[in-house]
């Protein structure tokens, strides 16, 4: 988060420059701390995350990954999302599919 953004700002901002989207309408889906957010780097750094979540359906452009940032970028139907996911990610991801699931 830049001085000055909104958690919004920033969301959008950080698509574009690690994948390459550019992200309108935005619409928050969660804020997730604690526990549960706990991550250890393999340098060993140690985090425990405070993370806002968003959904996009409204957005443009390709995705070209900011290897800085990631390895790789992948859209994914909600029946095709890989296990292995960090397991800070793994907490949203599996909240955002039960939600998709009571949706029907």
């Amino acid at each position: 988060m830049e001085i000055g953004e909104s958690l919004e700002e920033t969301a959008i901002r950080e698509a574009n420059e690690e994948v390459g989207l550019i992200c309108r309408n935005l619409r928050l889906f969660n804020v997730y701390s604690g526990k549960k957010l706990y991550y250890k780097y393999p340098n060993d750094d140690e985090v425990y995350n405070v993370t806002a979540t968003y959904i996009c359906k409204d957005f443009s452009g390709q995705i070209v990954v900011d290897k800085t940032e990631g390895k790789d970028a992948k859209f994914f139907s909600v029946n095709d999302i890989p296990e292995k996911i960090s397991p800070p990610i793994r907490v949203i991801i599996d909240d955002f599919t039960e939600v998709h699931r009571c949706k029907g």
